[in-house]
């Protein structure tokens, strides 16, 4: 599928090709598609890190859940919106066919952020809009935080920053006070997952 760039070894291994990949190319193939492996099936690595920070930092989902995400009944309307271009989505491969559609987190919260359906666009019960968008991410980050997922915590955070950055009023202080203790201890964690001991 011209996801990975090798080339053919000067040897073989009896009857069998050998091809040679640069170990670069295999990074970045990693980091851009994460969801081409299957963590569960992956022995502790060097990769299997990458693959496994890929999905914490900006998870993918498959139609259905990215359906669920936005408060969808099922996924068929995330079909429609891929297809007017309104979602970034990629085919996983899986069997036969063509594969199934996945879409990634970040892609999903911008749509939210910026939602191009006629019902949900600028001028449209405005103030209503965004006290439901902020709402949503306020709640959304709590159940992150409960779970002690700061990244994500840290990611609707800032949705929510940026929301109520769009209107004049002052939304729920301490809620905003939390956000920078939560940073800081993300960002003590990241100090100590990349010290010397750091294990992979």
């Amino acid at each position: 599928r011209g996801y990975l760039k090798g080339q053919p070894a000067p040897f073989m291994n009896g009857p069998n090709n050998v091809w040679w990949f640069d170990y670069d190319d295999i990074i970045e193939c990693l980091q851009r598609r994460p969801w081409l492996l299957d963590l569960k099936k992956m022995h502790q690595s060097f990769f299997r890190s990458i693959v496994r920070g890929e999905w914490e930092k900006d998870p993918w989902y498959t139609k259905e859940e990215a359906g669920k995400f936005l408060g969808l009944a099922d996924g068929n309307p995330v079909y429609r919106y891929i297809k007017k271009g309104w979602l970034p989505a990629v085919r996983r491969p899986m069997g036969g066919g063509k594969g199934a559609w996945i879409l990634r987190h970040s892609d999903l919260a911008e749509f939210q952020l910026n939602d191009p359906r006629p019902l949900h666009r600028k001028g449209v019960s405005l103030p209503l809009t965004i006290e439901h968008a902020l709402e949503k991410a306020e709640k959304r980050a709590w159940r992150q935080l409960a779970r002690g997922r700061f990244q994500m915590f840290a990611h609707w955070a800032s949705i929510y920053q940026h929301l109520a950055a769009t209107t004049s009023r002052n939304y729920n202080s301490p809620f905003k006070r939390l956000i920078e203790v939560a940073k800081e201890v993300m960002n003590g964690e990241t100090e100590t997952a990349n010290g010397p001991n750091a294990r992979f």
